[in-house]
């Protein structure tokens, strides 16, 4: 054993640099590992606090046939329900000029985006979506050369709409088009219906005072009977539960 203490002390005695390259290389990794741990860590919290304060909605229901303001005003009054809102969703076609080729895009409206309860969209440049204007949804601004001011014309069911984008909107809950490859626009209601031909709700979004899974698939059930729905879904107030 002694033999080979002096050996291995000699071996490092005598090649200095490379004892000294492996030590640096040693430090670095740890401390890479060091700063990774570290950074995961604080965009895991980040990510944790950027979900509640969007107020995630607990149940998602999908509507077919789509529902008017009076049957969700109803849905208000099923025990155990907190709030409910309303939101409207399809899909549609965009493109910037006529030489381009038509591109799959997602359309949503709110009731109002000055009183949203969950979800909660957060508006980082230019309006909200009012008549004749359009938001796009953070990164689909870079991704697809969208500016301020520029007219978009959509396409939806055969008919042509040229609305111009007046706004950025930040919306935690959609892929970003690096994910899904498909932009996300938003307009107003009333611009939705003026699109789509379609004014009503086929998204529903609810809530209860307190998460438990059990009991919010329940409520789920209840509030989806009276109104048809073609699917449904529990979210956790916290992406960490």
């Amino acid at each position: 054993m002694g033999v080979i203490k002096h050996k291995i002390w000699n071996d490092i005695w005598h090649n200095k640099g490379r004892t000294a390259q492996v030590v640096l290389i040693i430090a670095m990794g740890a401390f890479a590992i060091g700063m990774i741990i570290t950074t995961s860590e604080v965009v895991r919290v980040r990510l944790a606090e950027v979900w509640r304060a969007a107020a995630p909605a607990m149940i998602n229901l999908s509507a077919d046939p789509p529902i008017d303001d009076e049957q969700l005003t109803a849905l208000k009054s099923i025990p155990g329900i907190q709030a409910v809102e309303g939101r409207l969703s399809t899909n549609i076609e965009w493109r910037l000029s006529p030489d381009q080729p038509w591109s799959p895009a997602n359309l949503i409206a709110r009731a109002d985006y000055n009183d949203q309860t969950y979800a909660k969209l957060t508006l980082l440049d230019g309006h909200w979506p009012s008549r004749k204007r359009v938001a796009v949804e953070k990164g689909s601004d870079s991704a697809f050369n969208l500016q301020r001011g520029q007219p978009v014309t959509f396409r939806i069911d055969d008919h042509e709409y040229t609305l111009q984008v007046g706004g950025v909107i930040f919306n935690p809950f959609v892929n970003a088009p690096s994910f899904s490859g498909e932009a996300q626009f938003y307009v107003s209601r009333d611009e939705f219906a003026n699109l789509t031909g379609e004014e009503n709700f086929n998204q529903i979004l609810a809530g209860a005072p307190v998460y438990d899974e059990i009991a919010i698939k329940a409520l789920a059930d209840r509030s989806a009977a009276p109104i048809g729905e073609i699917g449904r879904g529990y979210r956790r107030d916290h992406p960490d539960r």
